[in-house]
């Protein structure tokens, strides 16, 4: 039902569907505390189970209900301090990311400037062996995986 409210774009079932996964995340964190508490409690998932259809049916609007009566009125009275919270958060991580990145970039060109040193190494170790391997001149060799053999080219 959640993708057919994002495809069709319908703001109702969008306000519902929004309004639903609120409210749930709301039981979720409720539940992992009570869980434990709970759990021994005669038919305690039967009631969590309906519980769980009266939040998400659109017949009883318990998602709608839950959030107007006790998650819309919290939010309003901490909006504030919850707006404060993400903007000290968002500079902390554009922070921390910036230092990040530094650090990243810092690796990087480090990491680069032997990975080109190791690889002049490398073209010029080959070239010394080659350079004072003997040269066959006019000897035939096998050509890898070919059952004929062919004279070298100099």
């Amino acid at each position: 039902m959640t993708f057919k409210a994002v495809e069709f774009g319908d703001k109702q079932v969008h306000a519902q569907w929004l309004t639903y996964w609120i409210a749930n995340s709301y039981f979720t964190v409720l539940e992992i505390i009570g869980d434990n508490v709970l759990s021994g409690l005669p038919l305690y998932f039967e009631i969590k189970v309906a519980l769980l259809i009266w939040l998400v049916t659109p017949r009883f609007r318990g998602a709608e209900k839950i959030y107007k009566q006790v998650i819309h009125p919290y939010l309003v009275k901490y909006e504030t301090d919850i707006d404060d919270s993400l903007n000290a958060l968002k500079e902390q991580s554009t922070e921390q990311l910036g230092a990040l990145r530094d650090a990243g970039l810092k690796h990087m060109r480090a990491g680069s400037t032997d990975f080109v040193r190791l690889g002049q190494q490398a073209v010029l170790n080959t070239l010394l062996t080659a350079a004072t391997a003997p040269q066959e001149t006019g000897t035939t060799r096998r050509r890898k995986g070919s059952q004929t053999e062919a004279p070298e080219v100099d």
